[in-house]
């Protein structure tokens, strides 16, 4: 199958590349591609071992691997007499190719000295993390709840004051806010700007803050106002409100007059006969947001300003809180360098003492090494990075004439934020990289031809994402380039051709009769909303068998009827439903 322009263009870039790889659009063939490319190119004469390349699972890093083995196997088959591919063939073990963990691994074990760890420490798992994290911070905990200064009072007076005297909570805080630091670049240097920030009497961060989300609220909601009939007054009357806000220096005073003319707008009954909710409705999320937000906003009224009383009450519990979770991170750190063993976490941190001088904030003599070493450097997933390990690849990686990274994602297809993964990185790159004429170095590549659903799906999504997807200033998020598109239509026009919908959408209504949610083969009336449910898609597969719907088999690529393996169910959670859904089946 012939290349796409764009695929062709991802190819053939050089510099930077971002490229923004929409679902089925042939993203891992485009990388395997570029990557053959460079490896056959006499002109380049780049090796295996000269280039990097990270993936976001094993599984992904064994195929990856193997299909570069398959081609240059297939490339030697064409000329076994050279030596050149006989070499690159006998680099594929060697490769560097395989998640960014394993690479960090790889380096700290060459480098363990200046670390002052040792050479053989064992990765933990995830259990044993976390029985290492509990043991550690019950050790902590006892401390200080026995401690006689004024620290350990503190402790003790959190413990009592906003836990209500069960440390719970306190403990999912440390543990989460100490996971959250290990992402960064420099997790003790935020603690301490954040304890630095603590400081200050006044509230000064916090109405910075509020400014700005009022800011992004007010421009949120004025597209949406904006298209509101002319019948619903009072919605044109919030539109004029918040205009003047956002025409104004978002002042204080202006901020104070937006909220609390939108309070008072909806307190005033000014709505019209027999039509309050259906005109409030619409904007009742506004309004709602707006009475929230009106006792906050009362700066400096009658003496008590919330904001200032809300600071004052926050200070010493958040001070306690990063103190503790500083001190935490110190001896879970202590406890895993005595015990030889690490954590995924640390594996990226040592990577970074070695790469990245957090002082002088540049990289390291070694991390020049490393550039020398890569002329290359792949990385797929990049909308699941975050700052510590951008800042890892952003080190190793060449820069100006010299740069080299080829980073595919989708911010689409961002599921790791439990993970605390930072899709703000990917949407960072894609708004800098795009300016293509100024800096020849950096390009945006778009993949748009889907090659794995039909015409119907395509523009089912398209036209729900186009009116979902919407950034906080509300402009569209799903634009031109973010389409899918019907691909390789050569090839594939009889499903072109098909005139078939492909999407379906059905609803479970809450009350309804069985019989009218054609679910009046179940032998118990008094039935779950999940046995409802299981029945619904069990008469649905059993109409689609039945009735031979067509489906193209991937093998053939030819239509047949559906079979029972041609159909899946996704659910939520399994584990809640999947006795339910095998027992109706």
């Amino acid at each position: 199958m012939k290349h796409t322009p764009s695929q062709e263009q991802a190819i053939q870039a050089k510099g930077n590349i971002l490229v923004v790889a929409g679902a089925g659009t042939g993203k891992t063939r485009t990388l395997i591609d570029r990557c053959m490319a460079q490896l056959l190119n006499p002109e380049q004469n780049v090796t295996l071992l000269e280039i990097l390349m990270v993936t976001f699972t094993e599984a992904a890093a064994t195929e990856m691997r193997e299909r570069i083995a398959q081609r240059l196997e297939q490339a030697l088959e064409q000329d076994p007499q050279n030596p050149e591919l006989q070499e690159k063939l006998a680099h594929i073990d060697a490769a560097s190719i395989g998640t960014l963990h394993s690479f960090c691994l790889h380096l700290i074990r060459q480098h363990f000295h200046q670390l002052s760890i040792d050479p053989q420490a064992r990765v933990l798992e995830i259990e044993e993390i976390t029985l290492l994290e509990q043991q550690s911070l019950d050790e902590l905990l006892d401390h200080h709840y026995e401690g006689k200064d004024a620290f350990s009072e503190s402790v003790r007076r959190y413990v009592t004051e906003f836990e209500n005297g069960w440390d719970k909570g306190l403990r999912e805080w440390i543990i989460k806010i100490h996971r959250f630091t290990q992402t960064m670049v420099d997790p003790d240097g935020w603690i301490l700007q954040q304890m630095r920030s603590l400081v200050c009497e006044t509230p000064d961060l916090w109405l910075d803050w509020l400014q700005k989300e009022i800011k992004n609220w007010t421009m949120e909601w004025r597209p949406i106002l904006q298209s509101m009939p002319d019948e619903n007054i009072n919605a044109k009357a919030c539109l004029d409100i918040i205009e003047i806000f956002i025409t104004s220096d978002h002042s204080l005073e202006h901020l104070q007059q937006c909220v609390h003319g939108l309070r008072e707008r909806d307190q005033q009954e000014c709505w019209p006969p027999r039509c309050k909710t259906r005109h409030r409705e619409p904007i009742s999320r506004l309004l709602d947001d707006a009475a929230f937000l009106a006792p906050i906003c009362q700066f400096e009224h009658e003496g008590n300003d919330p904001l200032d009383e809300d600071w004052t009450w926050y200070r010493e519990r958040a001070r306690t809180l990063l103190e503790l979770t500083h001190a935490f991170s110190a001896s879970f750190k202590a406890e895993k360098l005595e015990r030889g063993v690490l954590d995924f976490s640390d594996l990226e941190q040592y990577t970074l003492t070695l790469l990245w001088d957090r002082k002088e904030k540049q990289p390291t003599d070694l991390a020049a090494s490393v550039q020398k070493q890569f002329r290359h450097v792949y990385v797929d997933e990049y909308q699941d990075i975050n700052a510590a390990q951008d800042c890892i690849l952003s080190a190793i990686s060449g820069t100006a004439s010299k740069a080299n990274r080829f980073l595919v994602g989708d911010i689409k297809q961002s599921i790791y934020g439990f993970r605390l993964a930072n899709p703000q990185f990917f949407i960072n790159y894609e708004k800098e990289w795009q300016n293509s004429l100024e800096h020849e170095s950096r390009q945006v590549v778009y993949l748009q031809h889907n090659f794995r659903s039909r015409p119907g799906i395509l523009n089912f999504v398209n036209a729900c994402f186009d009116q979902v997807m919407r950034t906080p200033d509300g402009t569209q998020a799903y634009d031109q380039n973010a389409y899918l598109l019907f691909g390789d239509p050569e090839n594939r026009k009889l499903i072109q051709d098909l005139n078939q919908s492909s999407v379906e959408c059905r609803f479970m209504l809450k009350g309804a009769s069985n019989e009218d949610q054609d679910v009046s083969l179940s032998e118990n009336g008094d039935t779950s909303d999940a046995e409802k449910e299981a029945w619904a898609i069990a008469l649905r597969f059993k109409q689609l068998k039945d009735e031979g719907h067509s489906v193209c088999d991937p093998i053939t690529h030819c239509f047949r009827p559906a079979e029972w393996k041609d159909m899946a169910i996704l659910i939520r959670s399994v584990s809640s439903k999947a006795d339910i859904y095998s027992r109706i089946f």
